[in-house]
């Protein structure tokens, strides 16, 4: 899968609190499923705005700021997958998505060399706004990757607590992460 220009994120937002937070959910929750990554991200698909989260700092770095994103195999079904099968979530291993070309392929070896790999993603869709979160081992570590299905009920509150924060109890997000109005039932499908 590869993604058009109308797909790629412009904007991406940092915000101190949501920082915070998401390190208190990794603390809580990555040790229990065998995990020492974890990547979060909110967009807006009609502003195109994108407020993220990762463990791995210097990854972050290369993966979002120097545009790597956007020739990601993984970020690309993961965008994707919801449009073209007509679902509002989706869930997948990395190793089922195989990368198209060398530009994906050099995302997949980069993301390695920074001791990512053998992960999973799990995105959920509302109107103009896509939660993405992806959980990974080091390389040589494939416990997350052989038993995921043990550890899915926490991984889907880990998810829905990290999608959570990102809004309000009306049912809009929260104005100190981003200032932007969604309908309630996203906060009621999690």
């Amino acid at each position: 899968m590869i993604l058009s220009e109308d797909d790629l994120i412009r904007k991406n937002i940092k915000n101190d609190e949501f920082d915070k937070k998401l390190s208190e959910l990794r603390e809580k929750y990555l040790s229990q499923i065998y995990s020492n990554y974890m990547f979060f991200s909110l967009e807006n698909k009609e502003t195109r705005e994108r407020l993220v989260y990762s463990t791995n700092l210097e990854w972050q770095s290369n993966y979002i700021d120097h545009k790597m994103i956007d020739s990601c195999p993984l970020y690309a079904a993961t965008v994707l997958s919801p449009r073209n099968y007509r679902l509002d979530r989706s869930f997948f291993l990395w190793n089922q998505i195989i990368p198209e070309g060398k530009m994906q392929r050099d995302v997949i070896g980069v993301r390695a060399e920074h001791g990512i790999a053998n992960g999973l993603s799990i995105t959920k869709k509302i109107g103009n706004y896509q939660a993405m979160l992806g959980l990974a081992s080091d390389p040589k570590d494939h416990e997350l990757e052989r038993n995921y299905t043990m550890f899915l009920p926490k991984i889907i509150t880990l998810f829905a607590a990290a999608s959570s924060l990102c809004f309000s109890k009306q049912g809009s997000i929260s104005e100190t992460i981003l200032i932007r109005t969604v309908s309630n039932d996203f906060k009621n499908n999690f």
